[in-house]
């Protein structure tokens, strides 16, 4: 079906508060009486399944959760607010071919250690035919807190997990206690330290999930103003620059306008130090960047040799990825390159905007696209001897890629889930510091639909 001129009927309303981030919506946009069915993870692009069984992707001016302004002390409510109505304009998200100038740098791949076993990916298409056989998926039972916060439901949208020297760090989306911000307060972004199990998260003695909030404003950040009344932030993981420090992204926005919509503000960089009894992210200046730029690590970030590697969506393949030496390098827009689409090493200086198509990843895969939407991992994997990136598509499939080098060209889609308990369900994270001997044979992903976070365990056996 070729939709020409896109007709949006919004059939679903909030009733205000704070709600799950993940809503289905349904919308008609041919004005033929058939609902299509969508899908919509926070404030970001809406997924849409036509009637004639296709995808297509709206941008979104509509927010679909929020904290209530009512809520703990770590919002800031500005002091007037406006009642505003947004309409939604679907448009088809199109793709297009952008030239740039670009130099050239190269970064050796990681190398794998030769005492532990090794197997080697069939093609894509006969790894779905191994699965139960060759390689296996197993759910390992539900992501666990220590303490009050376990007693009380700590539940939420996402959690990561990185590495700074001996010490795990678990980093999450919005995160309250079942459904109600008065029984531990309510974060746009904690962080806790892990323990020796991947099922358990380090919260001892923490009351209030906001004590704990990771990627902060800065002290010179304008403040949000009406009809916006609070911060929000999407941040990366974090991944480290030495055995002490590590650095972290966000996305940082305002939110909860009585109208649902935000406004972007731009991306802000920050050097994690390991706290005593929590990590601690610290500003460094302001904003990176501007509104326009492409939120920098929301799919993940990496450290690999003497880089770290942004992943983020966008681009004609969907994923961009750029790259800025692992120093305080970090904190300035003029040391970021990103790959040029359509190219195995050619680097475009800068920080692109959201809606480029000069940068891109490039994929074996026939559609010439990776699949993957918003939120994953990439990580090296000594089983394979390749870098992995794990993530989920239209909160229907968990797909991973394979490369040889940080940035690609990656594999052909391995499809690793779809349907049953994944339906619906998004943030699929790797967490490879739990990986039996550091083999990555056997390994770890968790994938949350915004209440408990389903834990699994994956086994080659190539």
């Amino acid at each position: 079906m070729y939709v020409s001129t896109l007709s949006l009927l919004l059939l679903t309303s909030l009733t205000g508060g704070w709600a799950s981030p993940l809503e289905k919506r349904y919308f008609d946009f041919d004005n033929n009486g058939v609902a299509d069915r969508c899908y919509q993870i926070c404030e970001l692009a809406i997924r849409c399944l036509l009637d004639d069984g296709t995808w297509t992707t709206i941008p979104s001016s509509q927010q679909l959760h929020s904290a209530t302004s009512t809520g703990p002390l770590s919002f800031i409510d500005a002091a007037e607010q406006t009642q505003a109505t947004s309409d939604i304009s679907a448009l088809l998200v199109q793709r297009t071919t952008g030239k740039s100038s670009s130099s050239t740098k190269k970064a050796s791949t990681t190398s794998s250690h030769s005492s532990l076993p090794t197997g080697t990916l069939p093609s894509p298409s006969q790894f779905k035919a191994d699965k139960g056989d060759k390689w296996t998926m197993q759910y390992v039972g539900d992501l666990k807190f220590t303490d009050t916060l376990q007693k009380e439901g700590l539940r939420g949208d996402n959690c990561r997990t990185s590495k700074i020297g001996d010490k795990v760090i678990w980093n999450c989306g919005d995160m309250m206690c079942k459904n109600d911000i008065d029984t531990c307060g309510f974060s746009y972004g904690p962080a806790f330290y892990g323990t020796d199990d991947v099922m358990v998260v380090n919260t001892t003695d923490i009351d209030y999930v906001q004590s704990n909030d990771f990627s902060k404003p800065w002290s010179g950040d304008k403040a949000p103003q009406a009809p916006w009344r609070s911060w929000g932030m999407y941040s990366s993981n974090v991944a480290p620059i030495n055995s002490t420090h590590g650095v972290v992204y966000a996305t940082q926005f305002w939110r909860n306008a009585p109208d649902g919509s935000t406004k972007a503000r731009g991306n802000t960089v920050s050097s994690v130090t390991l706290g005593k009894n929590k990590p601690i992210a610290t500003r460094q200046g302001p904003l990176l960047t501007g509104p326009d730029a492409v939120s920098l690590g929301l799919l993940a970030i990496m450290r690999a040799d003497d880089y770290i590697y942004i992943y983020s969506g966008g681009g004609p393949s969907r994923v961009m990825v750029g790259r800025v030496p692992a120093s305080d390098d970090v904190f300035d827009e003029s040391n970021y390159e990103f790959l040029k689409a359509d190219t195995n090493d050619t680097w475009i200086p800068g920080i692109p905007n959201a809606d480029s198509m000069e940068v891109g990843a490039t994929t074996a895969d026939p559609s010439g696209q990776l699949g993957c939407d918003v939120w994953g991992s990439v990580v090296y994997n000594n089983y394979l001897q390749k870098y992995v990136m794990l993530c989920g598509l239209y909160l229907q499939f968990v797909n991973m890629h394979t490369a040889d080098t940080p940035w690609g060209p990656w594999s052909a889609v391995y499809q690793i889930a779809g349907g049953g308990n994944i339906t619906g369900s998004y943030g699929a994270m790797m967490h490879p510091e739990y990986s039996p001997g550091g083999s990555g044979k056997s390994w770890y992903f968790s994938i949350g639909p915004n209440y408990e976070f389903h834990m699994y365990k994956v086994t080659f056996d190539y």
